[in-house]
């Protein structure tokens, strides 16, 4: 193993929002140009070194733990399984943090704003399959996943419970090895990642390097400090976040200011095409209906969802509005579970998961 400072040529169009470890989120206008988002659009999240396998033949991945028969697990060991293909949103739980700053400020060195999102075409083997064949013993409860990559807190890791492993009516959990038809590049993971299609993309561990199957929630110290919900300005821990929450976000027009919403749209007049995107909360859902209002949440009228409807990933979005003055525009979600995006976020001390209305405010 090596470290290299990864890709920079893959990052060009992307907003850098931390140099080291790099972080950077995709321009809004672009993000929705593709159904699949290209790698370069696609959001980076690093929390240390960016490993680099130089001999990805000799990879393995250690499995042990509350099961019947342990072995580390090869990439060719992999590759010789059967592959499963499947299309994924990723979202870093601190999408649209900049909205709860503009609220309270959140202690955060990576305040993102909307790009912190993509969807991907995923190849790899279910985790359920691997698990299968190394027998999980009836007291596991929890599949601990740690990668290659070091940070402050040592290596970074979490965990996923067992039944959303084992949730036939969910995409399926993959150990990833593609990326939209492609090996996955340093930056998303090479050579192999976990890829939990509904969750946070902190539990799609990269580099992955170990699996642990337990009895109980990881101990590994990035699950442990982050990606809890932390409630008020107190921080009362609410546990591990794991689920997205329903969203429609505007991503056009574009943004002239930070805060709460997408900013200023100075000077527009007359009929505007409003663009975005949207995901469901529940990881069996799509989202249904997105309503996009000229007048602040008055009035609604219904976008047009483009015709890709996949559990676990996004829809993109467009509505024409008239804009007559000064105004905001809004827009919410409702997913095929019956939820539908609030008015406002609930705000915690971490930022994760801002799911309010997104606002355009047009001066």
């Amino acid at each position: 193993m090596r470290d290299v400072d990864p890709e920079k040529a893959a990052r060009q169009h992307l907003i850098t929002r931390l140099d080291d470890p790099y972080c950077g989120e995709a321009q809004p206008e672009r993000l929705i140009r593709d159904w699949l988002t290209p790698e370069s659009d696609f959001f980076i999240v690093n929390h240390g070194n960016v490993p680099v396998v130089d001999a990805p033949d000799s990879y393995t991945i250690e499995i042990f733990g509350h099961i019947q028969r342990g072995r580390p697990l090869r990439l060719a060991d992999l590759r010789s399984m059967p592959h499963t293909t499947v299309e994924a949103t990723l979202q870093c739980a601190g999408n649209r943090r900049s909205e709860y700053d503009a609220i309270r400020r959140i202690d955060d060195p990576v305040i993102w704003d909307r790009g912190a999102i993509g969807n991907a075409r995923w190849t790899g083997v279910r985790l359920v399959d691997v698990l299968e064949q190394v027998g999980v013993k009836n007291d596991a409860s929890h599949v601990w996943l740690e990668g290659q990559d070091v940070g402050a807190d040592g290596r970074f890791g979490g965990s996923i419970p067992i039944p959303r492993i084992y949730d036939r009516d969910a995409p399926p959990v993959l150990l990833a090895f593609e990326m939209n038809g492609k090996p996955l590049s340093p930056s998303h993971g090479f050579p192999v990642r976990a890829v939990v299609p509904g969750f946070i993309g902190a539990r799609s561990v990269k580099w992955l390097s170990r699996i642990l199957v337990a009895t109980r929630p990881s101990h590994n110290s990035y699950f442990l400090r982050n990606h809890h919900w932390l409630d008020g300005p107190d921080g009362v821990d609410q546990g591990p976040i794991y689920g997205l929450k329903t969203n429609a976000v505007i991503c056009t027009p574009a943004s002239g200011a930070a805060g709460a919403g997408a900013g200023a749209g100075a000077g527009l007049r007359g009929a505007v095409t409003v663009a975005g995107y949207a995901i469901a909360g529940d990881p069996r859902a799509v989202v249904d209906k997105v309503e996009v209002s000229a007048d602040g949440g008055r009035t609604w009228q219904a976008a047009t969802l483009e015709r890709h409807a996949v559990a676990s990933c996004w829809r993109r979005w467009r509505a024409d509005v008239e804009v007559k003055g000064p105004t905001k525009i809004v827009a919410r979600a409702t997913d095929s579970a019956g939820v539908v995006q609030p008015e406002v976020a609930r705000w915690n001390r971490g930022g994760y998961l801002y799911d309010g209305w997104s606002v355009v405010e047009i001066a």
